[in-house]
């Protein structure tokens, strides 16, 4: 009986971390977002440039690449909170780490949009980069 027992818990020892690797792994996956047109305005003097939607706001790839004089500083009117950013249509939570990126072909734009979206007033955004 005790070689029974112990033959039992050997093998729920080996087939345990198994069955808790399986369920301790989950995989979010979305379906692609339809199609959108964006307008990008650049203004050939500074390589500033603008992205915005052409339509349909989500998904969202929007904003600036870099601050302007009309940079929210916590009063007064609010024209730009954010450098460019990218949102991939559901708007869910981003985390450090995780990359949504822009790279155009032949731009001479020195800073596209690149990493995390940040608002000038969230904790830990560097007002240099705009990144988290």
């Amino acid at each position: 009986m005790k070689v029974n027992a112990l033959m039992a818990l050997a093998i729920l020892a080996l087939l345990w971390p198994a069955a808790a690797l399986r369920a301790a792994v989950t995989k979010t996956t979305w379906s692609d977002a339809p199609a959108r047109e964006f307008v990008f305005v650049e203004n050939n003097s500074d390589d500033n440039f603008f992205v915005t939607p052409g339509g349909a706001l989500d998904p969202r790839m929007t904003g600036a690449n870099r601050w302007t004089g009309l940079k929210y500083t916590g009063s007064g009117t609010i024209y730009q909170q954010s450098l460019g950013y990218i949102d991939n249509g559901y708007n869910t939570g981003l985390n450090a780490n995780w990359k949504f990126d822009m790279w155009l072909e032949n731009s001479p734009v020195s800073h596209p949009l690149t990493g995390l979206r940040c608002i000038n007033w969230y904790a830990g955004c560097d007002m240099a980069t705009s990144l988290i």
